[in-house]
């Protein structure tokens, strides 16, 4: 299940860095599912808005860990609430004060796993 879904992450990014989507949908929103079995760092994530360059989506563009079920969808400007600038770090997670950040060794960006050399997926 975990590498079928980072599989999908990874096409999920490379699609949402197409020009005609990025022209129509700048923004991503990270999203949880919302049910108690959300980990409370994944959930301290839930509804963070950035810019799709922002360099938080470098660590927690999901998957972020064993079974994760969070998704980053790309969404409009106008529906974009709360939106982080690119100067300021991820959400704080509420219950350790600390950065909200991936499970351990799951800070990376699934889609630049397969990054072809010399090509930029951006």
């Amino acid at each position: 299940d975990t590498n079928i879904l980072g599989a999908y992450q990874h096409g999920r990014w490379k699609q949402q860095q197409t020009p005609n989507l990025v022209a129509r949908r700048p923004f991503l929103r990270y999203m949880t599912v919302e049910d108690p079995r959300v980990r409370p760092a994944h959930r301290a994530l839930h509804g963070f808005t950035a810019h799709r360059d922002h360099p938080a989506w470098n660590t927690i563009y999901p998957q972020n860990g064993w079974r994760c079920r969070c998704r980053a969808s790309a969404i409009r400007e106008a529906d974009a609430e709360n939106i982080t600038p690119n100067d300021q770090p991820t959400p704080i997670n509420p219950e350790t004060g600390k950065p909200a950040v991936p499970d351990e060794g799951w800070a990376t960006n699934p889609g630049e796993w397969l990054k072809e050399p010399g090509k930029s997926q951006r």
